[in-house]
């Protein structure tokens, strides 16, 4: 049996900001760093043997360091372009405090101009789960957003797309196990 686990990437400049990134690239902050290094250090304690993550760079850095920390070869890191932040749409680039969403993760922005839409972030999360659930590996991280991170909850948890609202907010490099949601 699978053990899954998740965790959001270190706080990237961005965040650091208050600048909403969605799949805009934005790299760990020097905090991002020292938080994925506090990761790697706990992620010890679960013996992973396969990290999948999102392409993106701040989550790309955060798996790198982990795995460096935890044994596992870079080359072996399996990067899902599914796992990808959730487009944000005229939201990004934003401060959080410019708009009446905040980050943008909130029910309210479902309306944004050209924010990617729940139902595609929801099936394109739901593909990745399934990719996932197909490796070989027995303890897997899942390195990814906050966005895709909590959609990744709601399908694991049985809910509907626009359940993620349900979910709490994933914090920066925190391991959730996804079973116990």
């Amino acid at each position: 049996m699978q053990q899954i686990h998740i965790i959001r990437h270190g706080q990237s400049v961005a965040n650091q900001q208050r600048i909403i990134a969605g799949q805009h690239e934005s790299p760990l902050s020097d905090l991002g760093v020292e938080q994925a290094h506090a990761a790697a250090a706990s992620a010890r304690h679960f013996e992973f043997d396969t990290i999948v993550s999102s392409p993106m760079s701040r989550a790309r850095q955060t798996a790198e360091i982990i795995a460096t920390h935890n044994g596992i070869a870079l080359d072996e890191i399996i990067f899902m372009p599914e796992l990808k932040e959730r487009h944000l749409g005229e939201l990004e680039g934003k401060s959080y405090d410019s708009t009446p969403f905040g980050s943008g993760n909130v029910e309210d922005a479902e309306g944004a101009k050209d924010i990617e839409p729940i139902d595609h972030l929801y099936k394109r999360a739901e593909a990745a789960l399934e990719g996932i659930y197909e490796l070989p590996g027995r303890h897997i991280l899942v390195v990814c957003h906050n966005g895709v991170g909590r959609m990744l909850r709601t399908i694991a948890s049985g809910g509907k797309p626009l359940e993620i609202y349900d979910q709490p907010r994933m914090e920066n490099a925190v391991i959730y196990p996804l079973s116990d949601i």
